[in-house]
């Protein structure tokens, strides 16, 4: 029976990552839905990751092994769409996992919902700690201007929950028509600051007319604290988003979108203050110098026009202050609560 049924492709980009390999493939080759192609692209690991997959190609003939020269992850995911055989495609990083459900329930929401695209809640997955993560409450279906909208940035209500800025972006937890992708150039991570999944999301939807959320965490990330809290400093990331920020604005005119889409990647603009003042902090400088790193930052214009811009009523009083004490030039108190954001997360 299952050849009968639509064809889903799922690429996995690895690197490195001979630690988690097998959870990952294992949960693909577990699923329910059985007619897959399994798609590893091994980008020049240094590791036996390789090795693991060329075993995996062996032991069943739906996995197919790609080795190639380590150009990054943007590069490894288009070399899987280039070759991807199915009528969809999932995408599944080589250190998550995924639940044996994940594509039949898929499928029976795209059914069900008459959409083309399906994505579901995640787990954030901690060591010794898993927290769901519900991007809603109940399921919902984006026509694909609402969702550019999202994708774009926050509005109105939305601003209650400055943390679900990103909520949309990943490419990782979505089922794809696969037609569409095809045509799609994937932007290099260094170019954007690991936002290529957001780029690549808005070139998808505005081709993919409808998509289905399903508040099902089907999807697990793993996620490291001392990655995540305390990583490495990053000195080009300002630089990055602000491409990032040209790219959006960019595809907001050529698509001919009105000034919803402006007003929230203003707002986008805005709320990642946050980012990168968490990122400031993670540096060794002196008080000083990241007071001086944090005013630069909030006063460039591009920066000092969107916060003037941001509305905060919609804010829960703890944002309000955060982004009260950005749009003032108030560096010091900005310095102190970036400091206590910074605990609050390092105790996830």
């Amino acid at each position: 029976m299952s050849s009968l049924r639509p064809l889903i492709s799922i690429i996995i980009p690895v690197y490195n990552t001979e630690k988690y390999l097998n959870r990952c493939v294992e949960s693909v080759l577990n699923q329910s839905y059985h007619n897959l192609e399994i798609i590893l692209v091994n980008d020049g690991s240094t590791d036996n990751s390789g090795q693991i997959c060329d075993e995996y190609q062996a032991k069943d003939p739906r996995v197919a092994v790609i080795h190639k020269q380590n150009q990054g992850v943007s590069k490894a995911r288009s070399t899987g769409i280039e070759v991807a055989r199915g009528e969809y495609i999932v995408f599944v990083d080589s250190d998550d996992w995924i639940d044996t459900v994940m594509c039949e329930e898929m499928m029976k929401a795209l059914s069900g919902y008459k959409v083309q695209s399906v994505m579901c809640a995640y787990v954030r997955e901690y060591p010794g700690r898993s927290l769901p993560r519900e991007v809603n409450p109940h399921d919902v279906v984006f026509d694909n201007r609402t969702l550019l909208r999202r994708l774009c940035g926050l509005v109105g209500e939305e601003l209650r929950h400055p943390e679900n800025l990103d909520n949309y972006n990943m490419m990782c937890g979505k089922l794809y028509p696969a037609a569409p992708l095809k045509g799609i150039t994937l932007t290099d991570i260094k170019t954007v600051g690991s936002s290529e999944d957001m780029l690549f999301n808005l070139d998808s939807y505005a081709i993919v007319e409808s998509m289905v959320y399903i508040n099902q965490p089907f999807y697990h990330y793993r996620r490291s604290i001392m990655t995540s809290i305390t990583g490495a400093y990053k000195p080009e990331l300002e630089k990055q988003w602000d491409t990032l920020y040209d790219k959006i604005w960019s595809f907001i005119e050529a698509n001919q979108l009105d000034d919803r889409y402006t007003s929230a990647l203003s707002n986008r603009i805005a709320l990642n203050v946050l980012g990168l003042g968490l990122n400031c902090l993670r540096d060794d400088a002196p008080f000083l110098e990241k007071c001086r790193r944090l005013n630069r930052t909030i006063t460039t214009p591009r920066r000092k026009a969107a916060l003037k811009r941001l509305p905060l009523k919609h804010m829960p009083v703890h944002w309000k202050l955060f982004y009260f004490s950005a749009k003032h030039k108030l560096t010091v108190l900005l310095y102190i609560l970036l400091l206590v954001i910074f605990k609050l997360k390092g105790k996830v």
